[in-house]
């Protein structure tokens, strides 16, 4: 049975390990570091899934005041980021850590949850859709160096 956990500072090391498989072109050392600072906001909330005592999934929830694409209200529930190992997926343990984020927002003023995804991140883009998101906006950032 699956467990949905808010994540603490003791619990750090398990966090970032799922951390690094999500964003992997950070290291471990500037996810901790940045992971750390979060926890340390009111503004900012993490959820770990366990299978019993092993780690299989987390969500970052994060209030937002400024501009946010697509939203109305301010302040908004932002999901950061989202992952769930690969043997544990389409098994509604995503969906289960969004829900706890939204009740994270809703306790905190949120009216409305914003996320987003890479544009080629088709997988991405079928879970949100599938979890009542409905898309707001499409971007191509651009740099130019100078």
């Amino acid at each position: 049975m699956i467990e949905i956990k808010k994540a603490t500072k003791s619990k750090l090391n398990e966090l970032v390990k799922l951390e690094l498989l999500l964003w992997e072109n950070h290291t471990e050392e500037e996810l901790k570091e940045e992971t750390l600072a979060l926890m340390n906001s009111k503004n900012n909330i993490f959820f770990l899934a366990y299978d019993g005592k092993t780690p299989v999934g987390f969500c970052h929830v994060s209030l937002k005041y400024e501009y946010v694409e697509g939203a109305n209200t301010r302040p908004v529930g932002y999901l950061e980021g989202i992952f769930v190992e690969k043997d544990y997926r389409r098994r509604g343990i995503a969906k289960q850590l969004v829900q706890i984020g939204e009740l994270f927002a809703k306790q905190k003023g949120s009216k409305e949850l914003a996320s987003d995804c890479e544009l080629d991140n088709k997988i991405s883009e079928k879970f949100h859709l599938k979890i009542g998101f409905s898309e707001a906006s499409k971007n191509i950032h651009f740099i130019k160096k100078l």
